[in-house]
């Protein structure tokens, strides 16, 4: 009997001492642990896809299960298109690559026959803040109006001819008359700012954003002249510059603008390449919405003067979509003004 009982203790002992089942680990956090992230951004270190693209490699690390580092890769030329179609064919679709998605996807992925993606493809991770790209003369170019641009041939820098600030005087050309001379052989937009500085060009281009983080002092001094803005609405802190779409005079370059001008729904966003699995894209949109709010993300923000427009990637994803469900008609009409206006480039 007293047998019978030590072996039912020790029975009892060893199932107590047992080792439990492991707990099964985060996925995520697996995955992502000790990984370095890139932040794939088509354009060069002088802009503010530069600027979004080092707040993300600095703070959404944090955030992502298994907190992986994050560094920023420089992919430039044709606008952003070969960065586009990098991330559309041949970036690794796992989650380990995102990208500060370059504000001409939608119209480029749709028009532009060089383009190896669908824009429909990218998965969205938030918004940053919507766009505005601002046409800006040099005080010592004379230059103070569209009406200015009319009279005489105006050089503007441009990183691009299929970049925002190529494509937008080009637009403004067709559309006003003006006589924008286009200077597209700058690396970046930093670069073409430095042509103007230097009086090799009159004007440039580049988006309200950068103009606050670097140019600002030389816009409220008077140094730089707004001249049009490429965005959905007139800019408070410069009124009398027109925006694109109120320079369109018939169906069809309305019709164009209403896709061109999807730019400033865009602006500069976080998104994966297309095929991420949607656990990681989920945990990838949780990340976002954590760091838009750290008090840590916010003080880096202020200190760069930048002023946020946050939408959540779901919110940006159905936005996205909606913007490319159009009717034939309409896209075959935008695709041939698309055609006319950067044919060769």
């Amino acid at each position: 009997m007293i047998r019978r009982n030590a072996t039912l203790v020790l029975a009892t002992l060893a199932a107590w001492l047992a080792p439990l089942p492991a707990v099964s680990a985060d996925p995520i956090a697996e995955f992502y642990k000790g990984k370095t992230m890139r932040v794939v951004i088509g354009s060069g270190v002088g802009g503010s896809y530069a600027v979004f693209a080092q707040l993300t490699a600095r703070h959404l690390g944090r955030f992502i299960p298994g907190a992986p580092t994050l560094v920023m890769q420089n992919m430039p030329g044709a606008g952003g298109l070969i960065a586009l179609n990098y991330l559309g064919t041949q970036s690794p679709r796992d989650g380990s690559v995102i990208t500060v998605g370059h504000i001409t996807i939608v119209h480029e992925g749709l028009f532009n026959p060089k383009a190896m993606f669908d824009p429909r493809g990218f998965q969205w991770i938030g918004r940053y803040t919507s766009f505005a790209s601002v046409g800006v003369a040099s005080k010592k170019s004379g230059i103070r109006s569209i009406e200015d641009a009319k009279k005489r041939e105006v050089t503007l820098g441009a990183a691009g001819a299929m970049s925002i600030p190529g494509q937008a005087p080009a637009v403004v050309n067709k559309m006003a008359g003006t006589k924008f001379k286009i200077i597209s052989g700058y690396k970046d937009t930093g670069a073409s700012f430095l042509a103007l500085e230097r009086g090799e060009v009159e004007a440039a281009g580049t988006s309200v954003d950068a103009l606050r983080a670097l140019h600002w002092d030389k816009l409220t001094s008077g140094e730089l002249i707004p001249i049009y803005v490429q965005g959905i609405r007139r800019w408070s802190e410069f009124p009398r510059a027109p925006t694109l779409l109120e320079l369109a005079r018939t169906d069809v370059e309305r019709a164009f603008l209403g896709v061109f001008s999807i730019t400033a729904g865009v602006g500069r966003s976080l998104a994966t390449p297309p095929g991420v699995p949607a656990d990681r894209l989920a945990a990838l949109r949780s990340a976002y919405d954590k760091m838009i709010v750290d008090p840590a993300f916010q003080a880096d923000v202020a200190k760069l003067r930048l002023v946020l427009d946050p939408l959540p990637g779901a919110m940006l994803q159905k936005e996205i979509g909606a913007s490319m469900q159009m009717s034939k008609d309409t896209q075959e009409k935008a695709r041939q003004f698309y055609e006319e206006l950067f044919k060769g480039q």
